[in-house]
């Protein structure tokens, strides 16, 4: 489809152009339309020189009617000379409107034939009203008045008939002409329609094409997010199953190692068999944890944490939790304080999942931050009681913004890219993110390189429960907690601003 691009935006081009040819014709027309009106408008000199023809036979007919009044019996009456002035001056009339200008433009030596003969006609009119007295003198008059015109009306007719005979050939030009270009105008219409047509047709089988392209594309998508879903499915059942098949049997190396390591049973025989043991120990513990967090991330990937909501007071939690570390090698000569203005309510939450978190993060602390920075665990409810916020700070490598998006991603680990300074399956991070939003809630990261990690667990405030132990939400007493090295009351653990949510 990609090809296509720059034939469709020509098409659209293509037809912007046709729609303006098709403006363009249409106002062409119309101007045609008046140009032919203006012809027939032009068919006065037809008019004209009937108007001429008409006005010699009058004329002669006028002159033959006051001839014929002034025999002895009165063979015309005074009433028909009348009439036939009256009919000369409707035919000057009509010479004068039609087209006379240009009649005189063409012919000038015939421009005043009709303007005398008006005078004329005009100053014989009266000489009628003495015809009681002296009939004979007035005809006589009247006759040397009009008998000059004769000739010359003669003549005045042939120019009229030519000059008609001149525009009617001037007209059946242009009338020709006209036709040529209506027919052009025709023409060029029928073949911008069959261009017009053949474009819709070429650019609907390009559309019906592409559709058909992306349909297909659809279904492949569909097909590989399909089987892409089944080999998660898969790979997370696959997960869940080898963590319950390894964490059996390391439990029981576990089990014996420790009874061998406090020679349970008797001395081990050598002394170096107890050393032993407690390695085997240590070793095993760090493998069941591993294990623990792929079994987790399996069930979190699966959308089925299984929580088990119940009241959780949150100050023993921290104190297990402080307890657990406390015989860590990562947590050797290592601090972990809570703010003397922290609280800690009854939590309606899972117990199990609750310590996983503040273990992640209590471990993710002290192991990427050195002795003698401390860890400060602290506890508030939010403004408007929306949210209940449990934060781990330290003052370790911290990171940037880009790489905490990436923390808590599964098997992501920030690292400097040169080696592997931390070990770990980077779990942690994505597990307490899936554990806390399966409570309702959000992980919050605010970090800055070189100074520190601030991690907030942001759980709903419909899930505290009051009268907890060291809660009260007037006086905000605290509960200190007993741990590795607790800080003094007068604490130096900075503060780390609150930041917004990260996308992640």
């Amino acid at each position: 489809m990609a090809q296509w691009l720059p034939v469709l935006r020509g098409s659209k081009l293509l037809l912007t152009g046709l729609t303006g040819v098709f403006a363009l014709a249409a106002l062409y027309t119309t101007v045609l339309v008046f140009n032919y009106a203006s012809v027939l408008r032009q068919s006065s000199p037809y008019n004209f020189a009937w108007a001429a023809s008409q006005a010699v036979g009058e004329f002669a007919r006028l002159e033959e009617r006051v001839a014929a009044f002034g025999l002895a019996d009165g063979g015309t009456p005074l009433d028909e000379i009348r009439l036939r002035l009256d009919i000369v001056r409707n035919r000057i009339a009509v010479l004068r409107s039609g087209g006379m200008a240009e009649f005189i433009t063409r012919f000038p030596d015939h421009g005043s034939v009709v303007e005398r003969l008006s005078v004329a006609i005009e100053s014989s009119a009266p000489l009628l009203d003495r015809s009681g007295i002296d009939r004979l003198g007035t005809v006589r008059e009247i006759r040397a008045r009009l008998s000059p015109f004769g000739p010359e009306l003669t003549r005045f007719a042939a120019a009229a008939n030519q000059f008609g005979g001149e525009q009617a050939a001037d007209g059946q030009q242009r009338l020709l002409t006209l036709h040529w270009v209506f027919s052009a105008l025709a023409g060029g219409l029928v073949l911008c329609g069959i261009a017009f047509l053949a474009l819709l047709v070429f650019q609907n089988r390009e559309i019906r094409r592409a559709h058909d392209g992306l349909t297909a594309l659809a279904r492949e998508l569909t097909a590989a997010r399909e089987r892409a879903e089944v080999a998660s499915r898969a790979k997370s059942r696959f997960l869940a199953n080898m963590s319950h098949e390894l964490r059996t049997p390391l439990n029981a190396i576990i089990g014996f190692s420790e009874m061998i390591e406090g020679e349970m049973l008797g001395p081990a025989g050598m002394p170096q068999y107890p050393e032993y043991a407690g390695h085997v120990v240590h070793s095993g513990r760090h493998m069941l944890s591993l294990v623990e967090d792929i079994l987790t991330t399996a069930k979190l990937e699966a959308g089925r944490p299984a929580l088990d909501m119940r009241e959780v007071d949150t100050a023993a939690v921290v104190r297990d939790v402080v307890a657990m570390l406390r015989g860590s090698p990562v947590a050797s000569d290592r601090e972990i304080a809570t703010d003397p203005a922290s609280a800690w309510p009854l939590l309606l939450a899972d117990d199990r999942a609750l310590r996983q978190m503040l273990l992640n993060l209590l471990g993710n602390a002290l192991k990427f931050s050195t002795p003698p920075a401390p860890v400060l665990l602290e506890a508030r409810l939010m403004p408007g009681g929306e949210l209940f916020e449990i934060s781990v700070s330290d003052r370790g490598i911290g990171m940037t913004r880009e790489q905490a998006a990436i923390a808590v991603l599964p098997f992501q680990q920030v690292d400097d890219g040169s080696n592997r300074r931390y070990e770990g399956t980077g779990l942690g991070l994505s597990i307490v993110k899936g554990l806390v939003e399966a409570h309702g809630g959000q992980l919050r990261i605010d970090s800055e390189p070189g100074r520190g990690t601030r991690v907030s667990l942001l759980f709903p405030g419909s899930l505290v429960i009051a009268g907890g132990a060291g809660w009260s939400p007037r006086r905000r007493s605290c509960r200190r907690i007993g741990g590795i090295g607790s800080l003094p009351p007068r604490t130096d653990v900075r503060r780390h601003e609150k930041g917004p949510l990260l996308a992640t």
